[in-house]
């Protein structure tokens, strides 16, 4: 049986990829997590199960935590949104490891990511607009759900717009944990699983979580989209300057032709 390093040469890229700096406490907590999920890796590797299955996988799991959570049992929608992140966490790690990784590949992830966010947070919705709360529980739920979704898919739409684009565009890249944002897609599934698991017991809870998860993804989505914009603006700028310098380059070739 093969040793871990081959899911476990993937990990500094990654974080370096996410911003950590070697040596930080968030760099060795984030690295020590996922050196204990290498053998995991390895194993699917060695079973060939492939990164698409675990997709695939992620999205039923929310599918059936969002009926759970509508059948108010709140413990299996927790475990089962836990096995989906966990999928969701490994189909990229995989991917790499087994040198598959593709633009199809990465679409279905994507695609994956959005559709268990959008049936788990409906189910929020509605379990927001039953009867058994009252009044003022109905609305502080409907609106918490809703504001977390329309965040949830903002989020996507804003990573759309920075996807494939130059490094210096990407709040990723840069250093602060702050400009790089909060409450993106894993801090989001850990959220959204403990507000199931306290939906039918802390509603008050729950639905607050929810909030804060919404508010933080939109702060999120508008330094992105902040990002592509002033990437768009330096784009721009260099364009007139290069417009600008061939003019001129121009008109000095044809005073010496004079």
């Amino acid at each position: 049986m093969s040793d871990s390093g081959g899911a476990t040469r993937w990990i500094n890229p990654r974080l370096r990829q996410e911003g950590m700096e070697d040596g930080a406490i968030t760099f060795r907590l984030t690295k020590s997590f996922f050196v204990s999920l290498a053998p995991l890796v390895d194993w699917l590797v060695q079973a060939r199960i492939s990164a698409d299955s675990l997709s695939v996988l992620s999205v039923i799991c929310a599918g059936f935590a969002a009926v759970a959570l509508t059948f108010e049992h709140d413990g299996v929608s927790f475990l089962l949104l836990v096995f989906s992140g966990v999928c969701d966490l490994l189909d990229g790690w995989v991917a790499r490891t087994q040198q598959s990784s593709s633009p199809a590949g990465e679409l279905l992830d994507t695609l994956c990511d959005r559709l268990s966010e959008l049936m788990i947070l409906g189910a929020f919705l509605g379990n927001g607009m039953s009867a058994k709360w009252g009044e003022g529980m109905r609305r502080w739920g409907v609106s918490a759900a809703a504001v977390a979704l329309v965040g949830a898919l903002m989020m996507s739409f804003a990573s759309a717009l920075l996807r494939n684009r130059p490094k210096e565009c990407s709040p990723v890249q840069q250093k602060s944990s702050l400009s790089r944002g909060i409450f993106r897609r894993p801090e989001r599934a850990v959220v959204t699983a403990f507000a199931a698991l306290l939906l039918h017991t802390f509603p008050g809870i729950s639905f607050s979580l929810l909030w804060m998860m919404g508010v933080g993804a939109w702060s999120s989505a508008v330094l992105r989209i902040l990002a592509y914009r002033n990437w768009l603006l330096r784009k721009a700028e260099s364009s007139q300057e290069t417009e600008t310098s061939s003019l001129l380059i121009d008109a000095q070739s044809s005073d010496r032709a004079e």
